[in-house]
C-alpha cells in the first residue's frame, strides 16, 4: 500500500504527462514501474522523500539523464 504523500506524487506526474502528450500506454507503463519501485521503498521504511524530492517534471527530467527516456 502506497502513503497518501506517494499516491498524491503518482496523480501529479500523471497529470503532467498527461498534459505533456504522452501516449496513454507511456504513461500507465511508467506509472506502474514506480508504484513498483515506491511499494518496496515503503516496505523497507524508506519515504517518498528519499527516493523523490523533487516535481514531476523535475522527475521525469532526472528520468531523462539516467535513462534516456525521452520527454
Amino acid at each position: 500500500m502506497l502513503s497518501d504523500k506517494s499516491k498524491a506524487f503518482i496523480e501529479n506526474l500523471r497529470l503532467y504527462l498527461v498534459t505533456s502528450g504522452k501516449k496513454q500506454k507511456e504513461i500507465n507503463e511508467l506509472i506502474d514501474e514506480l508504484k513498483v519501485h515506491l511499494i518496496e521503498a515503503e516496505k523497507q521504511g524508506k519515504s517518498i522523500d528519499e527516493m523523490i524530492d523533487c516535481t514531476p517534471e523535475q522527475y521525469m527530467n532526472s528520468l531523462k539523464m539516467r535513462n534516456g527516456y525521452r520527454l
